[in-house]
């Protein structure tokens, strides 16, 4: 699927880039924007009057984790809610939504980055070790930021592995 491989073809920062020509050869524009001061916003989709679907990433955190989840995360609408995209979808992902569609598409992107089986024996979520983490997004052909960044999430603690989390900075990358 296009989802699941998404992550490991461009797992290489430095081609973070062409992810829009990717998308575009499969239908789907592609924009980015640094955020706007106070604008509560990660990302958004939604379908232009011809069909033609638009989706669109905030940099509103520079942490390249959020900018996969949140990429992943509208594209799950995408793959999930196609039929619900005249109207834009926008998502804040510090509220937690109690939205099943939100939901759904938090599975749908989680589990396309990390597999749910793959997870469960995920030795970095009992270690804390960073080798762990850097091993494991390794065997899954995956940025090791997902990794760390669904460890801060899960354990509510976003001091730990700030050293893998800080290593890209998604706003140089894109601008």
């Amino acid at each position: 699927s296009i989802l699941a491989d998404l992550p490991r073809r461009f797992q290489s920062p430095e081609n973070l880039t062409q992810i829009g020509p990717f998308l575009a050869s499969h239908g789907i524009v592609f924009i980015w924007e640094d955020s706007f001061p106070s604008m509560k916003l990660d990302g958004a989709v939604f379908a232009l009057s011809s069909g033609q679907i638009v989706v669109a990433v905030s940099l509103r955190y520079a942490r390249l984790d959020h900018f996969w989840f949140t990429l992943m995360h509208e594209l799950a609408h995408v793959v999930l809610h196609a039929d619900h995209l005249d109207t834009p979808i926008l998502d804040d992902f510090d509220v937690v939504s109690e939205d099943i569609i939100e939901q759904q598409a938090d599975r749908l992107a989680s589990d396309s980055l990390i597999p749910r089986n793959e997870w469960r024996s995920c030795p970095a979520r009992y270690t804390n070790s960073a080798d762990d983490i850097v091993s494991f997004a390794n065997r899954l052909g995956i940025p090791s930021q997902c990794v760390a960044g669904r460890l801060q999430r899960e354990l509510s603690r976003y001091d730990l592995f700030t050293e893998i989390i800080n290593k890209h900075n998604v706003r140089e990358i894109f601008n």
